[in-house]
């Protein structure tokens, strides 16, 4: 592994760690400020409202974005500016068109519905529907600065982004009183401010990366180009994922209630939190495609990006034990039940980082369809076991569902990646031990963040 390459992880997991430790921080006012002003029937509403996004993330392409980070960066290795603006353009054509038709879908659904669900609710899902037309540029600002390999860039976007939205929800919430439709009013706005702030910047970079700006007529013109080939795999199969993950709200209301909902998705947002603040895979997303022709160091980069994965994940679980218990019960003890269900939850976080780092290998050799494959077992037994779960157990079966879903998925990609790089191999001593690379990291990220307190 050369030195640029442990530069570059080492500066973007330090960026990314120091920004996601903010962002969770703000993160907690956030939740504090929501949990704090409606109740868990109105959050159950929200989460309901919201997973109609993901549903339908097949319009917002979902899964697209990983692809085109792999693709762009060989274009860029190899010089070839021309393919770099064609795919890029096309890539953002196809994102606006998607979006209005998905705008256009998703209100006249409501308009048919609107009288088989609450007055509020359907107001969320209107709300909501504007951020089709914030997804197109949002997703090139976040596209751009990726390649780039700008991970401060990056930390600071989503760090704004929080920030605005935990202004605006107290806004909403304290002083106007609006209640879950404050949530949602947040959530669509700060998408549309904050990425209208960082496209300029993105736009300026583009001539040293495009070598010229990003933009290409012909590219623009041919939309469906963005999803050619192994591309079209990748937004099925993420699209199956997100509805897969977002089916789950859905299936425990018929079952439990709305109430149930509201414990479930407090849950699952932090166990959501715990995998965004050990930040490796993301880091490693961009940085794989470069070692696509040299095995032996793609091999030692995945396992290595396994154990800094796993570590990172069992310090956050560890540290949550200390103190929410304290948070939720001293401020919210209307969604203490959240709290055992997240840390059964937490299990799921091993067979999570294996799937999540293997997938990255994925988009690198262009194996989406397998991925869209696995899909479609992760949804067949999200359909079948969760319910059988959720009436053995009550709401904490969806903890075992979610642990059996993930190794079942962890393990098929595991077997479909030894397939493709037979001589790749993982053992339970990569976890512990300790090597070159790994004190030459923590060298790195050490030094960087010991300078970025100094400067502070």
């Amino acid at each position: 592994m050369t030195q640029s390459t442990v530069k570059k992880i080492a500066h973007g997991v330090a960026w990314t760690s120091l920004s996601s430790f903010l962002v969770k921080v703000i993160g907690l006012v956030y939740t504090a400020v929501v949990l704090s002003q409606i109740s868990v029937y109105d959050y159950g509403l929200v989460e309901l409202a919201m997973s109609m996004l993901p549903i339908l993330g097949v319009f917002s392409l979902a899964g697209l974005q990983p692809v085109m980070v792999a693709d762009l960066v060989s274009h860029k290795m190899k010089s070839d500016f021309y393919k770099m603006r064609y795919q890029f353009s096309s890539f953002v054509s196809l994102k606006i068109l998607l979006g209005i038709f998905a705008f256009l879908i998703l209100n006249t659904l409501v308009f048919f519905f609107k009288d088989s669900f609450p007055t509020v609710a359907v107001t969320m899902v209107q709300v909501l529907s504007f951020v089709f037309f914030a997804g197109p540029i949002r997703a090139s600002v976040v596209l751009l600065y990726t390649i780039y390999h700008r991970f401060d860039v990056l930390a600071h976007f989503k760090l704004i982004e929080e920030l605005f939205k935990l202004l605006l929800v107290s806004m909403f919430l304290i002083y106007m009183d609006l209640g879950p439709l404050g949530v949602v009013l947040a959530f669509v706005i700060t998408d549309f401010v904050v990425m209208l702030v960082y496209l300029p910047g993105a736009l300026l970079l583009a001539p040293k990366y495009f070598n010229g700006m990003p933009w290409s007529i012909e590219g623009i013109a041919n939309p469906m180009f963005a999803v050619r080939h192994h591309a079209k795999w990748s937004v099925f199969q993420s699209s199956l994922h997100q509805a897969g993950q977002n089916i789950r709200p859905w299936i425990i209301q018929f079952f439990l209630g709305t109430q149930a909902v509201g414990i479930y998705a407090v849950a699952m947002g932090l166990f959501q939190h715990s995998q965004s603040l050990a930040p490796v895979t993301k880091v490693l997303a961009p940085i794989v495609p470069e070692f696509k022709e040299e095995p032996k160091r793609l091999f030692r980069l995945l396992n290595n990006g396994l154990k800094y994965q796993i570590l990172l994940l069992i310090i956050i679980v560890g540290g949550s034990t200390l103190f929410l218990p304290l948070l939720f019960s001293h401020f919210f003890p209307g969604y203490i039940a959240a709290l055992p269900l997240f840390f059964l939850l937490a299990f799921a976080l091993i067979p999570d980082s294996f799937a999540k780092v293997y997938e990255a290998a994925f988009h690198t050799f262009r194996l989406q369809k397998s991925l869209f494959l696995a899909n479609i077992v992760r949804m067949v037994s999200i359909l079948i076991v969760l319910p059988l779960c959720v009436l053995v157990f009550g709401l904490y079966g969806v903890a075992l569902e979610v642990f059996i879903t993930l190794s079942v998925y962890a393990y098929s990609r595991y077997r479909v990646l030894k397939r493709k790089l037979p001589d790749y191999s993982f053992s339970a001593r990569d976890l512990y031990t300790v090597n070159g690379i790994d004190r030459m990291l923590f060298a790195k990220i050490m030094r960087l963040l010991t300078l970025r307190n100094r400067r502070s």
